[in-house]
Formats: structure tokens, sequence, C-alpha cells
């Protein structure tokens, strides 16, 4: 999965549980909300960083039950 790879190489689960900490250990809430959702985005949907950032508020559903994700060749997809 492109999600666990950088520079070729997966992250370790001691490797990712370390992103998780170092998220929630955050001083001011609204980061610690940010990077948890960056987290979620990427590890827990899959997403990948181009689709990461194309995302905005509009591509949330309007009762929070899924997301639509455009992926390369701007092909959509819905997550949930």
């Amino acid at each position: 999965m492109p999600i666990d790879t950088v520079g070729g190489e997966a992250l370790t689960p001691a490797q990712i549980a370390r992103l998780f900490a170092a998220a929630s250990s955050q001083p001011h809430a609204s980061i610690r909300a940010r990077d948890a959702a960056l987290l979620v985005l990427a590890y827990g949907l899959g997403m990948r960083r181009a689709e990461i950032t194309n995302t905005t508020v509009a591509d949330l559903r309007s009762d929070g039950a899924a997301l639509l994700c455009t992926g390369s060749g701007f092909l959509n997809k819905w997550t949930a």
C-alpha cells in the first residue's frame, strides 16, 4: 500500500505507532484534531498523499459518513 512506504521502505508497526503518539501529544487541540484526521485518511482509509491534499470540506458527505476521494486521472471514489 502506498501509505506504508517512504522512499520505497515500509513503515514498521512501531513507526506507525509513533506517528499516532506524536499526533495525540500535540499541545493544541486543533493541531491534534488535524493530525489525527490526516493519519486516519492516510493509514486508516489508505488514501495517497495527492488524494489527501486534493480533499476539501466539500468532499465530505453532509452526514459525515463518507468522503469523496479524487485519485489519479481524476477518478472519483467514495470511502467510508
